[in-house]
């Protein structure tokens, strides 16, 4: 995301991001709401139209869904990492690594 805020080909960067993360059926989909997936698929249809301009597309379209992915993570797969068999251990040995 951070390149695509400073690129100059930013309507390329945004359809390689739409295309493995968000599309439908994407080869890394990411778990976000299908609000914030058509919401953005809309955005990329008007451009893919010819509705809306390269430079028309909001440095911000993955914005929201970022955020949506980042209080998933940490709501529900960081929880059950911390609660599952693998993260005292893990934790034990960075201790014992850092002498904490």
């Amino acid at each position: 995301a951070r390149a695509f805020a400073s690129s100059k080909g930013s309507s390329q960067v945004a359809k390689r991001i739409y295309d493995n993360f968000v599309e439908n059926g994407a080869a890394m989909q990411v778990n976000i709401s299908g609000q914030q997936r058509g919401a953005i698929a809309a955005h990329m249809e008007k451009f893919k139209q010819g509705l809306e301009s390269a430079e028309s597309i909001a440095v911000d379209i993955f914005h929201d869904a970022v955020e949506e992915i980042y209080h998933l993570m940490e709501r529900d797969n960081f929880v059950r990492f911390k609660n599952g068999p693998l993260f005292r251990p893990c934790l034990e040995k960075i201790c014992v690594q850092q002498g904490i």
